[in-house]
């Protein structure tokens, strides 16, 4: 007779097998959030990058000039005076902070704070023009996000105005 029965040597490979199963599903998560975490940090620094280089663009207009002279012009670019190019390049940079931002603060945050800011800046024409023009570049759910953003900003403006014009008339 073996000293332990098979009932419960059963049970203690069962259980040895169980606690293999869930080591190696932790580990899978733990590999998959680290590699998330890499990447989002990776992302974050180069995003920083494309902000000290848009800051230059801003601070030196005669590379920025240069800058635009190829085929990723953008498509008002010739009508803006020198101030509304400099502006052009820090809302380029400020859409960038504004993506990372999005993805870096709880999603209370976002509404309370940073999106009465995109608000702001849905006003202002070249905002809208740096991000048509860039909105490619950007992950899909920031600039749906955006796109909402503005709309609700143009349908507040342009109600009125219909308003005023049913008085006029």
């Amino acid at each position: 007779m073996p000293l332990i029965s098979s009932d419960v040597q059963a049970t203690v490979t069962l259980a040895t097998d169980m606690a293999v199963v869930i080591s190696i599903a932790v580990l899978a998560i733990q590999v998959y959030l680290q590699r998330k975490a890499t990447k989002y940090n990776t992302y974050e620094k180069l995003m920083s990058d494309f902000s000290a280089t848009a800051s230059l663009l801003i601070d030196r207009p005669e590379i920025l000039e240069i800058y635009v002279q190829g085929n990723g012009k953008p498509k008002k670019w010739g009508r803006y005076s020198e101030a509304e190019k400099r502006a052009f390049s820090f809302f380029s940079s400020l859409l960038g902070l504004l993506e990372r931002v999005w993805f870096g603060v709880p999603e209370k945050d976002w509404i309370n704070y940073y999106s009465k800011w995109v608000k702001d800046l849905a006003t202002n024409d070249i905002f809208l023009d740096v991000f048509n023009d860039n909105k490619k570049i950007y992950d899909v759910s920031f600039t749906d996000e955006v796109d909402k953003i503005i709309k609700e900003v143009q349908e507040k403006t342009t109600l009125p105005e219909q308003e005023a014009k049913k008085y006029r008339a």
